[in-house]
């Protein structure tokens, strides 16, 4: 049998992978010096929660706009979580590995 994982699955583990490399609040992405950018621009270093997704997306898909994937109210709640001040990039990362399996 083989162990195969959904592409919900990989595109979760794959922004918690994303994230662990660089980690943004208040911009889906950003550059080195920490201008706000596109998240699937490739001077991009720093992601959000949502720019993250965005980009693991992208690479499973090729799509360039991935925005219209998420639900108005859930974005707009997972936004907030994200840029709250007690949020760490640990806990970020954690959350999208716990949301790939649920």
């Amino acid at each position: 049998m083989k162990n195969e994982i959904s592409m919900k699955a990989a595109i979760y583990l794959r922004a918690a992978e994303i994230i662990e490399r660089g980690f943004a609040k208040h911009s889906r992405g950003r550059t080195v010096t920490g201008a706000y950018c596109d998240p699937l621009d490739e001077v991009a270093v720093a992601w959000c929660l949502l720019g993250a997704l965005d980009k693991a997306r992208h690479e499973a898909s090729g799509a360039d706009n991935t925005w219209g994937k998420y639900d108005p109210l859930d974005a707009c709640k997972l936004a907030k979580w994200n840029n709250a001040p007690d949020t760490t990039q640990a806990m970020v990362a954690a959350k999208l590995r716990e949301e790939a399996f649920a």
